[in-house]
């Protein structure tokens, strides 16, 4: 079948033509079978399951499905394990559709500026991960009125311990809602006749399509004693080959040779990063090969870390080693540079294992990796499961533009006959799809009952029991009967966060309920912070940090802590130096009873916040490896997992005293967490952010420049000056060029003088505005013209935040985070407009968008009078942290 013969179900020439440039003519092996098995039948929402090799074509399939949801105008979410995948995914998916006008975002933790497109809906194509996704169906539902098709990558994620249940809850809140948009799952490891088919596509009501031909062969086999066995993928034909492996295997020397020799790309996944980056080394060092010059620029120009001269040194070579000690940008260069063809070898960890489309034309690989135990002992060897197993040797073979009929290889090094017989039967001879089963409690029964409480799929007890005979019988505990489910109700009924009504039997979630929910937060870390934000609220950013991480849940990364430094005690004494309150040293843990030291995981999280106080501070990269021997990119990850704890427990903070989201401090303390900048930098980080690194925020920051407004105002000629290298700089220029376009765009109508009287005259601008806060039941009082306008509790934050900003800034601009923390600001405002209209009878704008996120009040700010002696008392924290500091009675 050939693209071409597409058109006859209606697809429009110009997308097909885009395809061909892709893909070639001719669709391949699973494609056919797709859409000879009804992909693109238009007529209903359906179900498949489509299970191929890696490198077969599968992820096209979901393609296709996405061109007739386009045809419907619905929408389509993509949604994958990793960020990694999600990024390689949305940057193809843009070259092919943003040409034909389709709007295609990604929503990350990564991605926080499609996050308000993300949840309206507003966008063609949508890409991100599992538990966004979840996050998002949580908190509404009926966005999935709005989506045609959902495809989910890598479904056999399903099966994992712990994650597997996110999944599972996922698709039970998609195959259950009234809505029923069409599902497409995706896999490369649940192979063709197998059981785990067959019972996740009759689980999901799904039509099963399965392919077990790659469109380029794999050998995979085992190599022991000079001679490698290996077993076809397509065929089955079983071979044997002379292999020069020599008598080291266990640490690939014995297969030096024979990467120093190769010409052909190829992939080398190890145990640890430290033997990644020796090995890299030892390549590097044998081989004369060009270097990888395009991806050396890149690493140049990027935050300077220890791995990073390391890293340009092998790549000076062609080599490149790839794990977790790697910051976002500095793997992304590397793999960029893979598919490029200027690097010849990458030696990973299994940081490459799943997805990422890397072709690769041999693979060597070990079965075993490091993983953390259940008791704050350092990681020990185990074997990588068979699913691990084929999404690593399925790199090697994979189809490009310009593929031969050469097989990809597959290579494993035994150190005995015995060992190659075990490896063998375990990873080669045909078997079922299975995990290796990991120490991973999953979610209790509870998390489940308040997340699908929460989201309105469960309401009473007969939709309670519907749900639990839904769930995936797996090997997983998945029972709940009558018993489990009363005392998981009791539960959540004794924690505050369900409220049970009786005849009938409804069970409502309570706002804090809904906090926890849409917080991610599971029952017992839910539990476990609000008791301790019962005892006492932390003072400091220091103190708010080590709650977040001495929570249930959090892991610290491996290699955090050494053995040496908790039994020495140096952690504490560095907290002890910095914290001298009595107080502030009971808070992390010490009572004044204690004389041994803190348990392993409390010296993880004090470490760990100690860490990030230093990093949201602006420290420099380099020192602060040197100070806590921690690689960047682990700092990057530390501080993406804290920020979300930290996050969720300052919503549950805020929840227990009444106020909406969380404060302007504790706002930039997140920010400052995630990226270790200052807050005020905010508005430049996530508009140059693809054009400038941390360090150069920093430098920025250190030559006086505060922020956006700031930087907008800066004279070229004053620019030059800043330590930035002079690419970078003149990407400024040109993007400061274009934001300042914007802003005079959109003010114009308010300093032209021949149309800013008549815009007075029909907007009805007032003369006087004065916030006043008087309240009224669940109203407050704003006067318009001396006319009373009583608003409710949100509108009325709005309102005032607007006010406020008008007469205390400059400009009286405010950034749309700064009104509140969140997804829905539009939305409040609209609210509150309408609000304000209903009431004086005419529509007066309010308020202007710039349309970078800020909005500013329109009105004459020496016109604005707030009654500070009332505010200051408000009870919305928010509104009162405004005018705490401040006396007098009324301010103008």
């Amino acid at each position: 079948m050939r693209l071409d013969d597409l058109r006859e179900y209606g697809l429009p020439s110009r997308l097909i033509d885009r395809w061909r440039e892709r893909q070639g003519e001719r669709l391949l092996s699973i494609q056919r079978k797709a859409v000879q098995r009804g992909i693109l039948d238009t007529s209903v929402y359906s179900r498949f399951l489509i299970c191929a090799p890696t490198g077969s074509g599968k992820s096209f399939c979901a393609e296709l499905a996405l061109a007739q949801a386009l045809m419907k105008r619905r929408k389509v979410i993509l949604v994958f394990p990793l960020k990694a995948l999600a990024e390689q995914k949305y940057r193809q998916l843009r070259q092919t559709y943003e040409p034909l006008g389709l709007q295609v975002i990604i929503s990350t933790a990564d991605r926080p500026e499609f996050e308000d497109a993300f949840n309206r809906v507003e966008y063609n194509i949508a890409i991100t991960i599992y538990e966004k996704l979840d996050r998002l169906l949580t908190a509404h539902l009926d966005v999935l009125q709005n989506i045609g098709l959902i495809v989910l990558d890598e479904l056999q994620s399903v099966f994992e311990p712990g994650r597997g249940e996110v999944v599972e809850r996922l698709l039970i809140k998609v195959t259950s809602a009234a809505y029923q948009p069409t599902l497409i799952g995706l896999s490369a490891v649940i192979t063709e006749g197998s059981e785990a088919g067959q019972q996740l596509a009759e689980w999901l009501g799904a039509t099963l399509i399965e392919d077990s031909v790659r469109p380029v062969d794999l050998l995979r086999g085992i190599a022991v004693n000079n001679v490698w066995r290996y077993r076809s993928f397509n065929t089955g034909t079983e071979g044997e080959e002379p292999m020069a492996i020599g008598e080291e295997s266990d640490r690939f020397d014995g297969v030096m040779d024979s990467l120093v020799a190769m010409s052909e790309p190829t992939l080398v996944f190890l145990k640890s990063r430290r033997e990644t980056v020796a090995a890299a080394l030892e390549v590097a060092s044998r081989v004369g090969w060009p270097p990888a010059a395009e991806t050396i620029a890149i690493l140049v120009e990027d935050e300077e870390s220890y791995l990073t001269r390391t890293l340009r040194q092998t790549l000076s070579r062609g080599v490149a080693f790839h794990n977790s000690d790697l910051t976002h940008t500095q793997r992304m260069a590397i793999e960029n540079g893979f598919i490029a063809g200027e690097i010849r070898l990458i030696i990973s960890t299994t940081t490459l294992s799943v997805g990422i489309d890397l072709p690769a034309s041999t693979v060597y690989l070990e079965t075993v990796k490091y993983r953390a135990g259940c008791y704050g002992s350092r990681p020990g060897l185990v074997p990588i499961s068979r699913a691990e197993f084929d999404n690593m040797t399925g790199r090697a073979g994979r189809l490009t533009a310009r593929a031969e009929s050469e097989p990809g290889r597959a290579v494993v090094i035994a150190r005995s006959e015995f060992e190659r017989d075990v490896l063998w039967q375990t990873y080669i001879k045909p078997g079922q799809f299975g995990f290796v089963e990991e120490p991973n409690p999953g979610l209790a029964a509870a998390d489940w009952l308040l997340d699908l409480i929460v989201c309105g799929i469960v309401s009473g007890p007969q939709s309670a029991e519907a749900l639990a005979r839904r769930r995936l019988d797996c090997g997983r505990d998945i029972t709940l009967d009558s018993s489990r489910f009363s005392k998981s109700i009791d539960v959540l009924v004794d924690s505050g966060f369900v409220a049970r009504e009786s005849l009938p039997q409804v069970y409502q979630p309570t706002s804090l309920g809904r906090t926890v929910a849409l917080a991610g937060l599971t029952v017992e870390q839910a539990n476990y912070y609000l008791r301790r934000l019962h005892d006492d609220i932390p003072a400091c950013l220091l103190e708010w940090l080590f709650l977040a991480l001495s929570g249930p849940g959090w892991q610290p990364p491996p290699g955090l802590l050494s053995q040496s430094e908790h039994f020495g005690r140096a952690v504490e004494s560095v907290a002890a130096q910095r914290l001298i309150e009595p107080h502030q040293l009971r808070w992390l843990g010490w009572p004044s009873e204690q004389e041994g030291p803190l348990s392993f995981a409390q010296t993880c999280a004090l470490k760990a916040s100690l860490l990030l106080d230093d990093w949201s501070r602006g420290e420099g990269s380099l020192l602060l490896e040197e100070r806590y021997q921690i690689p960047l990119g682990q700092i990057q990850h530390l501080g993406e997992t804290a920020a979300y704890l930290l996050t969720s427990v300052l919503k549950l903070a805020g929840c227990e005293r009444g106020t909406n989201g969380i404060g302007n401090p504790e706002q930039g303390w997140v920010f400052s967490v995630r990226y270790g900048l200052p807050f005020c930098l905010a508005d430049c980080f996530f508009r140059f952010r693809e054009c400038l690194n941390r360090a150069d925020f920093l430098t920025l920051f250190r030559a006086g420049i505060t922020g956006l407004t700031h930087l907008l105002a800066c004279p070229p000629e004053e620019l030059n000056t800043v330590a930035i290298s002079e690419r970078k700089i003149q990407q400024i220029n040109e993007k400061c060029k274009s934001l300042k376009l914007e802003v005079d765009m959109e003010q114009v109508v308010l300093r032209d003088p021949a149309i800013g009287p008549r815009l007075s005259k029909i907007a009805a601008i007032p003369q006087s505005i004065e916030v006043d806060g008087e309240s009224d039941g669940e109203r407050y009082l704003v006067k318009i013209d001396g006319f009373p306008v009583r608003l409710t509790g949100k509108s009325f934050k709005y309102f005032t935040k607007l006010a406020w900003s008008r007469v205390h800034r400059d400009a009286g601009w405010i950034y749309k985070e700064d009104i509140e923390v969140g997804f829905n600001q539009a939305r409040y405002l609209y609210r509150m407009k309408h609000e304000v209209a209903d009431s004086l009878g005419h529509t007066w704008p309010i308020y202007e968008n710039n349309r970078l996120g800020y909005y500013r009040l329109m009105a004459d700010p020496s016109r604005i009078k707030l009654n500070q002696s009332r505010l200051k008392e408000h009870p919305d924290y928010e509104v009162r942290s405004l005018f705490e500091s401040g006396g007098g009675q009324t301010i103008n």
